[in-house]
Parts: C-alpha cells; sequence; structure tokens
C-alpha cells in the first residue's frame, strides 16, 4: 500500500518508522497517543502496520509527542520533504492613503531598527478604538517594510470584529498559512499544537512579515507567532492584548484620532482644499463632531463631495445635533457607516459589559470616576473597576486620567442610541446616579462646612479633591435633574455647594445648570426655589465681574422673596445688590443695601449673617476714605465671627483691616494683623484663601525688605495654587524670579 509524501510524491511505507513507532510507544495506548497527537487511532495504527505512509509532519508530532529527539525524522529521506523555498508569498492588500501617521510610521520604523538582536519574532501590536484607521496604518507601513522580508509577506484577516459573526480562529488560521506557505491538505496537521509546531518549522531562519489584522483575543495570534528571530508579526486590534506584552515582549502601540489639522486635511483631499479653504471654522466643527476619527471623516466629507450644493457649515450643524450625528454619518454602504462598525465591536461584549457600555451613556458629565460609576450600575466599585478596565481595554471607552474615564463624543452617542433600545433600567439608573451625587456632595460639604453638631465621614482633603474633581459633573448633574424633572437634586444640588461655590468661584460651568434649575423652578411654580437660584445666578455673575447682570439677578430674587415674605433670602440678595452698588462707585446705595440687611438679620435673629453686612459696610467707609469708621465696623464684625467660629470670615476680616492700616501707611501694623488673618487661614475650610493671604504676605514682606521672608511666603503661596490647579500660581512664580533676580 503506498501514499503520498507532503509535497504530494508517490512512495512507499518505511518499515523501519513503522517498528521505531511501535518501539517507542511502548505501552502507551493507541487512545492516549491519539489524544496527545491530535491523530486519530486508526491513522496512527495504519502507520505503525506498515499501511499508511508516515509524513513529516506525523514524525515532527510524534517526535516530540514521544519524546524521540528527531529519530524519527531522521528517517524519512530528505527527497521526500516538501520543497518550499519555490513559495514566496507576497499577500498584502493594496497600499491606502494614510494621512496624519507621518510620526506614528516614523517611530514604528526606529523601533524595528532598534530591536534587530533578539531571541524570538518581534511582535508589534496595534490597537485602536473603532474607525481610527488601525489597518490603513497597519498595511501602509507592511508595504514601506516588506522589502526587508526577503521570504515574503502573508496577511490574514481574523474578523475579530467585523460583520462576519464568528472570528477566525487560530487552527484555521494555521490552516490557511500552512496551505500558502505549500503544505497540500492531504499532509495538513490535526490540531493546534501540530499546525503551531510546523508553521514554526516552515518559517524558521525566513525573513517574514506576518499580518494579522482584525484581532479580538490573545488566544488568536500566540499559535500563529513564529521562533525565527528575522520573522515580524504586525497585528491590529481593538482590544489591548496584554498577552502579546508578557509572553512575547510585544511592543504595544495605540493609534490615537488624528490631530485637528490632519483631520482637517483629510477633510480638504476628500471634499476639496477650495471648500475648506473657504470655511475653515466650519471644517474644524465636523472633525471635532467626527470626534477626529478617520472614517467618519471620510464619510462625512464625500458626503460634501458628492454634492456641490451641501455647504460644509450646513453639514457642521447637522452633526451638531448629537441624537442625529450618527445617522448623518451612516450613509453609503452599510459595512462603511459609523453606526455599523460600533456594533462590531458591541456586538463582541458579554452582557454585563454591553450594560455597563450602555448605562455609563447615561451619566451627564464628560468624564467620571468608579464610584460614580459604581452608583450609576448598582455594582460593587471593584465590579464596577472591572467592567470599565475592559471597556478601556477595547477601547470603547478613554481613560482621561488616573482612574477617571470618558468616552469619544460619536461613541457616547452610539451608547445613547443602544441605552434608549435596549436599557429597561435607563430612568432608574440614572435617577440612581444623580441621588449619588447629592449624597456625595451633602458629606463632602459637611466635611468643609460642618452645621451644628455635624460628624465628617471624610477627611477636609478627601472632601476638597472630590469636589474639586466632580465640580463639572455636578453642574451637569444639576442640569440633568432639572431636565429630567428630579427637582430633589435639581434644587438641591445648588444648596449643599453654595459655601463652596461662593469661595471656589466655579461659575462659568453653572451658568448653565443654574439657568436649566431656575427654568425647572418656574416651571413646577416653586418661587422660593427660583429666588434661590436667582440669587445664586447673581452671585456667578457678580464673581465674574458682570455686576450690571448680578444686580439685575439680585433685584429678581428679592421681588420674588419679598413676595413670599422670605426675609432670610432678602437679606443676602440685599447684601448682593450692595456689593453691586459698591462695585460700580455708588458707594450711599452699597451702604444703603447693607444696612437693610442688618435690619432683617436683627428681625430674625441671625447675628452672622448681620456681621457679614456689617463687615461691607467697613469696607465702603474704607472705600470713602473713613478709616477709623472702617476698622471701627470691621472690629464689630470680628469678634462676631469669633464667637461663632466662622474661620473662613475671620480670615477674610482681618486681612481687610489689615488692608485699611497698610492705606493709612502703617505697613507695621498692616504686616501684624495680616499675619493674623494667615494663622487663621491654617485651620479654615478654604484653600485659596490661605493661597491668597500667602501672596499678601508676601508682598507686604517684600515692602518692608523683608525678602527671605517674602521668598518664604510666595514659595508656600505657588504649592498651595499649584495643588489647586490655579493660574495664579504662574503670576507668583514670576514674581518671585524677579525677586531671587533682584536679590543676586
Amino acid at each position: 500500500m503506498g501514499g503520498r509524501a507532503d509535497d504530494g510524491t508517490t512512495r512507499k511505507p518505511n518499515p523501519e518508522i513503522a517498528e521505531l513507532l511501535r518501539s517507542l510507544r511502548g505501552r502507551m495506548t493507541l487512545q492516549a497517543l491519539a489524544e496527545r497527537s491530535h491523530y486519530s487511532i486508526s491513522h496512527i495504527s495504519n502507520v505503525e502496520r506498515g499501511w499508511k505512509v508516515a509524513t513529516e509532519n506525523y514524525l515532527r508530532t510524534m517526535d516530540g509527542v514521544l519524546d524521540a529527539g528527531g529519530r524519527l525524522l531522521a528517517l524519512l529521506d530528505d527527497t521526500t520533504r516538501p520543497d518550499t523555498t519555490r513559495h514566496r508569498p507576497s499577500q498584502l492588500p493594496p497600499a491606502p492613503h494614510v494621512v496624519g501617521r507621518d510620526e506614528l510610521l516614523h517611530n514604528l520604523d526606529r523601533f524595528l531598527d532598534s530591536h534587530s538582536t533578539r531571541t524570538s519574532a518581534q511582535v508589534v501590536a496595534l490597537d485602536g478604538t473603532a474607525g481610527v484607521g488601525k489597518t490603513a496604518v497597519a498595511v501602509a507601513w507592511a508595504h514601506h517594510i516588506a522589502h526587508r522580508f526577503t521570504d515574503g509577506v502573508l496577511y490574514l484577516d481574523m474578523h475579530g470584529h467585523s460583520p462576519n459573526p464568528k472570528p477566525v480562529d487560530a487552527e484555521q488560521a494555521l490552516f490557511d498559512l500552512l496551505q500558502v506557505l505549500g503544505t497540500p491538505q492531504s499532509s495538513m496537521p490535526v490540531g493546534l499544537d501540530a499546525r503551531s509546531a510546523l508553521l514554526r518549522t516552515l518559517l524558521d531562519g525566513t525573513r517574514t512579515l506576518l499580518v494579522v489584522d482584525n484581532v479580538a483575543r490573545t488566544e488568536q495570534i500566540r499559535p500563529l507567532i513564529p521562533a525565527s528571530t528575522h520573522c515580524l508579526v504586525l497585528t491590529t486590534s481593538r482590544q489591548r492584548l496584554p498577552g502579546l506584552t508578557v509572553h512575547h515582549d510585544a511592543h504595544c502601540v495605540t493609534v490615537p484620532p488624528l490631530d485637528e489639522p490632519d483631520a482637517v486635511n483629510l477633510i480638504a483631499e476628500i471634499a476639496g482644499a477650495d471648500r475648506v479653504h473657504a470655511e475653515p471654522d466650519a471644517a474644524v466643527r465636523i472633525a471635532h463632531s467626527c470626534s477626529s476619527l478617520p472614517l467618519a471623516i471620510r464619510v462625512a466629507a464625500e458626503r460634501v463631495a458628492a454634492s456641490r450644493h451641501l455647504t460644509l457649515t450646513a453639514l457642521a450643524a447637522e452633526l451638531s445635533d448629537d441624537t442625529r450625528r450618527l445617522s448623518v454619518l451612516s450613509v453609503g454602504e452599510p459595512a462603511d457607516a459609523v453606526r455599523s462598525v460600533f456594533s462590531w465591536s458591541y456586538d463582541r461584549l458579554d452582557a454585563s459589559a454591553a450594560r455597563l457600555f450602555r448605562l455609563l451613556s447615561l451619566h451627564p458629565g464628560h468624564e467620571f470616576g468608579i464610584d460614580a460609576t459604581a452608583a450609576l450600575t448598582a455594582l460593587s466599585p471593584a465590579d464596577a473597576e472591572f467592567g470599565v478596565d475592559a471597556l478601556v481595554r477595547a477601547h470603547l471607552l478613554v481613560e482621561t486620567a488616573y482612574r477617571r474615564y470618558g468616552f469619544h463624543d460619536l461613541l457616547r452617542a452610539y451608547a445613547a442610541e443602544r441605552a434608549t433600545t435596549d436599557e429597561p433600567e435607563a430612568t432608574s439608573a440614572q435617577r440612581r446616579l444623580l441621588d449619588w451625587y447629592l449624597d456625595s456632595a451633602t458629606t463632602a460639604c459637611t466635611t468643609l462646612h460642618p452645621k451644628n453638631h455635624d460628624t465628617p465621614t471624610m477627611s477636609r482633603t478627601e472632601a476638597l479633591d472630590w469636589l474639586e474633581s466632580e465640580m463639572d459633573n455636578l453642574a451637569a448633574a444639576t442640569a440633568c435633574a432639572s431636565r429630567t424633572g428630579h427637582n430633589r437634586v435639581a434644587f438641591g444640588l445648588p444648596k449643599v455647594l453654595v459655601d463652596h461655590l461662593y469661595w471656589r468661584n466655579p461659575w462659568t460651568t453653572w451658568f448653565d445648570a443654574l439657568t436649566t434649575a431656575l427654568h425647572e423652578a418656574r416651571r413646577v411654580g416653586n418661587q422660593d426655589a427660583a429666588g434661590w437660584i436667582l440669587r445664586n445666578l447673581g452671585n456667578a455673575y457678580f464673581a465674574s465681574n458682570r455686576p450690571g447682570d448680578a444686580r439685575r439677578r439680585y433685584a429678581e430674587a428679592l421681588e420674588s422673596h419679598e413676595d413670599t415674605g422670605n426675609l432670610d433670602e432678602q437679606k443676602w440678595c440685599r447684601i448682593g445688590l450692595g456689593k453691586c452698588a459698591s462695585r460700580t462707585g455708588d458707594h450711599t446705595m452699597a451702604d444703603l443695601h447693607f444696612a437693610t440687611a442688618q435690619r432683617l438679620c436683627e428681625q430674625t435673629g441671625d447675628d452672622k449673617t448681620k456681621a457679614t453686612a456689617t463687615a461691607y459696610r467697613g469696607d465702603v467707609q474704607r472705600a470713602l476714605g473713613n478709616h477709623n469708621a472702617a476698622l471701627t465696623l470691621l472690629h464689630q464684625a470680628l469678634d462676631t465671627f469669633t464667637t461663632t467660629n466662622d474661620t473662613d470670615s475671620i480670615v477674610c476680616t482681618w486681612a481687610h483691616i489689615a488692608a485699611i492700616h497698610h492705606d493709612k501707611g502703617d505697613l507695621t501694623t498692616a504686616l501684624a494683623r495680616l499675619q493674623q488673618a494667615h494663622t487663621a487661614s491654617l485651620t479654615a475650610a478654604n484653600p485659596w484663601t490661605q493661597a491668597d493671604i500667602l501672596h499678601r504676605l508676601g508682598e507686604l514682606r517684600l515692602k518692608t525688605h523683608d525678602h527671605p521672608g517674602c521668598h518664604e511666603a510666595w514659595t508656600q503661596a505657588i504649592a498651595l495654587f499649584d495643588h489647586l490647579d490655579d493660574p495664579r500660581a504662574a503670576t507668583i512664580r514670576t514674581q518671585l524670579a524677579a525677586l531671587t533676580e533682584y536679590r543676586r
């Protein structure tokens, strides 16, 4: 009985091989050998009896399984082995034109040049989100370096994220590769390990480039990696593949979205440079709406190129609507639509990750942390972090900072669509998140501004850090609660945060939130809430140096609270109006408003707020040049602040007293009073005030020629402002540099 060799030539079974195989197997059963070698029992039996030809692949497998040390292969006549030298594959798809990837391609070249000496094949793994152009980069670079790989270039699409419902597994991929390299189907090894071993043998000593595109999992690629030090494996995936780094020292590179200039250049290449030149701002808006993803940009630009009547400005307006953006970008062939490309990633998620992806689109802010994720999804923090990490690895989320995450705009729009159609608990999940923000803000603000006998459950540093990291989200949560009618949060969050907002002054992010809350308060007829929000809009305008707008809001708020007889709010409206009058130089009107606030405080027995109005009257007297009257009023206010242990107000009042002594030319007393302000600031809740006092203290020490003291105060102020990410740090650095230069 004859058979065919691996190259298809006819030959007879070798009795020496059959005898050695039986000897090596010894007492091992045929069943056991079949399980280890992945050949059938009948096949093994026929070879051992001399009824079937033992191919090279078979003998190589048995050499390993039976630990024969190469004796089986040695019995094979070399002339019957398959000749693979005639196979020089060149399988790359056509070279694409890529825009904005010069630096990335250059860095890949540098890596290849600097890692020429290795003990195994080089592996470069490109990852990135859907539509970012990973395949284009991989194929473009492969064409660029193909001349270095004289034994050929192999290309496989593993269909890890595509309309194909089943990704290609490693065993099938090996089958395809071995066929390309000349292995006939009749000699194809059975089983993953045997095929992987044959691939390593065939590529041993060769210079071969293997491009494996669209990988979903590490398990798809690892058996395909050759041992030859002259081979390169280049993979692409929407997932990060850490297993390749751990086991194969892979060089992992994330392909980012395009920079804005490159994104605009891509629009110009497709839609026409003249049209971009005529509407440059619209081109930038289109790039931003497309999240700078090449796929989305190409779809958008091709719409313009196809219609001479569609302007870039009109397209930018269409794309500005979040609810329609994906529909605008889903034209042409279904496989090219942005929505379809995203769906391939989404459909590969397990049920828990898909739920997390949908629910996170309901977060009203641009970024979020693990605790917010846990609240939104009703998961434990550990489970929430595990799920978020999975989405980051899949490039469906972006890590924006340590343990902070977000979507790019197009993926958020897609996740929101899926939440609308597939998520039954969307409403309850979002309310759960909004409640968590209110409860967490209450805890943080109670720590910084304790009322009565409140017991803090976190440190002041933790409270400040949480409020700073979540400030934009708190504004977004307020607006979201207002839009969805969750008024406990819509009206409650600004009230809880009022003290922090007052001395943090993050008002630029709060105008829209407060305005939305005002509309909701008026819609439901809550006049007290409307008046309170109006007053805080006045605070926002005043802090933004818009005293005219602030005065109008304070006046509206005062009218609302006079209608309801709310004296507590009226006094604060009067104080706000007094501040506006003082800011615009109408000190007589300012003093009238502050005096009215004092009388309202007396009616309600509010000594603390009365002291605040008294201190403001002291500032008016200072502006009028009545220093002694100003000092009298400020010391009266200081006594009350000391009695009520209002540390922040004590700090500010000592600073104002110091300023009056400075006006009088008494720098020694001014310095002593400012030092008292600094001492008080060390126990105050407001780190911005502490930093500001240090800055002033440095300036006053400089005037008294205490240069070392000035240097010390400014250095401390810089450290505080840096920690708070406050731009005043740069100003003080400039002053400190000038002082250092002067002292040389």
